[in-house]
């Protein structure tokens, strides 16, 4: 529960891979903030997975995009260890064929909002 409308629900460390260093995100969506307690806290993460949150804007269905300021941005992936690697590095595991990389990029589980495409 945020203390009240100007406090974020949480904040996130995250791993861009356009930015060099780590950085930290403010959960301000209620939705969103309930998609992470989600993945972190009732279902959990395991030693050989790992989280993926795409923070997306512009990916609405036609008939929300007028509301887009006030939707949920964060589509949450728990997919095995590695899937970051093959996403941002064309050059990782090149011995692997597009259906072995898929298998290990594809989520097991995922909180994307109704609202997006």
């Amino acid at each position: 529960m945020a203390l009240n409308k100007t406090t974020p629900y949480a904040a996130v460390d995250l791993e861009c891979k356009k930015l060099s260093k780590k950085i930290t995100g403010f959960i301000c969506n209620k939705m969103d903030f309930m998609h992470l307690w989600l993945a972190f806290k009732e279902r959990g993460v395991k030693r050989d997975e790992e989280v993926l949150i795409f923070w997306r804007k512009k990916h609405y269905k036609k008939l929300y995009k007028i509301f887009s300021a006030f939707l949920s941005r964060l589509w949450i992936m728990i997919c095995p260890k590695g899937a970051f690697e093959l996403l941002v590095d064309p050059s990782y595991k090149p011995e692997l064929t597009v259906e072995a990389k898929w298998n290990v990029m594809k989520p097991i589980i995922d909180w994307k909002p109704e609202v997006m495409e």
